[in-house]
């Protein structure tokens, strides 16, 4: 996509390629951060569902076909990183645990780290992206927030579609805890990243 826009995009000259940033939501965050220059270990969340079948993920995977718990080893990956990005905006980041206990050692970007405070889905890997990172990221923990808060807010129709389809049992982007609004949250959610990439870049 990058080479697209800098290169092949009839407005790619409005783009200045030394101030390039990311912004990534749930397994979006992960991505960010191998592409930042993460290395996971893809076999530490099969051990980890060995260990804790019941974690929200390891349910989810298993409910759409993959059981990790019987799968075996994968052999080693080569992730692809790419130095173009400058800095991160990651929300709601999943699957942490996979990059321990050294695999953030050669992010050093500047990040943004977002964390709901309600959010059952990715548990504590925020904390543990936070605490591996070489350089503390710029920490915000947002209360009374679930896992779908940094998604755009949803007009009626998709309320409704979500809804009936929470109902069927799968997921509700669209709901979110009692008292909080999406829609003024991503009002200082959207400068704040501006901010943020306006200082970084």
């Amino acid at each position: 996509m990058i080479d697209y826009l800098l290169a092949d995009w009839p407005r790619h000259a409005l783009i200045d390629p030394a101030r390039i940033g990311m912004v990534g939501h749930s397994a979006g965050g992960f991505t960010a951060l191998v592409i930042a220059g993460g290395e996971p270990d893809l076999n530490i969340g099969l051990r980890r569902c060995q260990d804790r079948p019941q974690a929200w993920d390891c349910q989810y995977l298993k409910q759409h076909g993959l059981d990790l718990q019987t799968r075996p080893a994968l052999p080693p990956q080569t992730w692809v990183h790419d130095p173009r990005i400058k800095a991160l905006v990651i929300a709601a980041p999943c699957c942490g645990w996979m990059f321990q206990p050294k695999g953030l050692l050669t992010v050093h970007i500047p990040i943004e780290l977002w964390d709901a405070q309600q959010d059952p889905i990715v548990e504590d890997s925020p904390a543990i992206i936070r605490d591996l990172l070489p350089t503390p990221p710029k920490e915000h923990v947002l209360a009374n927030a679930g896992h779908f808060a940094f998604l755009a807010p949803c007009d009626p129709g998709m309320k409704a579609y979500f809804a009936q389809a929470a109902e069927r049992g799968q997921l509700d982007i669209c709901a979110d805890p009692v008292g909080f609004d999406r829609i003024a949250f991503h009002e200082q959610f959207n400068a704040g990243i501006v901010a943020f990439f306006s200082k970084a870049l």
